[in-house]
């Protein structure tokens, strides 16, 4: 299974931020240059991992953005479930919100994704 394009490059930012694991936000710039994206397209990235909780954003010449918690307490099923939304509950359905997915029981695919 090849991961979408939003979702590869999402965990690279992760990451990067991960490196960097420092108190001061990085800028969505310096996100930018050092995964070779446009900055225009990081934001939007960086803005649906704050909406899911997985980073925090800080507005202003100074802002950026920081991991909201540890990178061991992120997986890749969290960013994967961040840039696809509903359409990754087959997978989170599997995992930690098998509550949100009424068809676990009867899907076919289930053993697929369990998998």
């Amino acid at each position: 299974m090849k991961l979408p394009t939003k979702v590869r490059y999402a965990v690279r930012l992760a990451a990067e931020l991960a490196d960097r694991e420092t108190s001061v936000p990085v800028p969505v710039k310096v996100l930018a240059d050092a995964q070779g994206i446009s900055p225009k397209y990081v934001k939007q990235l960086m803005d649906k991992l704050r909406q899911a909780g997985l980073v925090t954003g800080y507005p202003g010449v100074r802002g950026g953005f920081r991991l909201a918690r540890a990178s061991a307490e992120i997986s890749l099923l969290d960013i994967y479930g961040a840039m696809e939304g509903r359409s990754a509950w087959c997978l989170v359905s599997i995992g930690w919100q098998a509550e949100k997915c009424e068809r676990l029981a009867i899907c076919p695919a289930s053993d697929f994704w369990q998998d």
